[in-house]
């Protein structure tokens, strides 16, 4: 019987743990979705496209694109160099999710 207990708390374990990875997924998807929203916007308040955009924070349009899409995690340093040719702080880049409370 203490095996039974044993088996039935690392099942309740791994079921906890499944559901916090599904909560961080969506909290991260909603961050994503917020900075692209917001990054977008700014590109188009500078009067840039994607292209321009990429070219002059050296990324690729495609990066651009996915960042805007909530579906590319981009890293600090590509934030960083996109921030900069937006002359924005990195921070408002999310100011969108802040908004939203993420």
């Amino acid at each position: 019987m203490a095996a039974h207990g044993k088996t039935a708390s690392a099942s309740s374990r791994r079921a906890l743990a499944k559901k916090r990875a599904a909560l961080k997924r969506a909290a991260q998807r909603g961050i994503l979705r917020a900075l692209g929203l917001e990054l977008k916007r700014r590109r188009l308040e500078a009067g840039l496209t994607q292209l321009n955009l990429g070219a002059e924070a050296g990324v690729s349009e495609n990066v651009v694109g996915g960042i805007e899409r909530g579906v590319y995690n981009p890293s600090v340093v590509v934030l960083y160099a996109i921030a900069g040719r937006l002359k924005v702080n990195l921070s408002a880049l999310f100011s969108g999710a802040e908004a939203l409370g993420l």
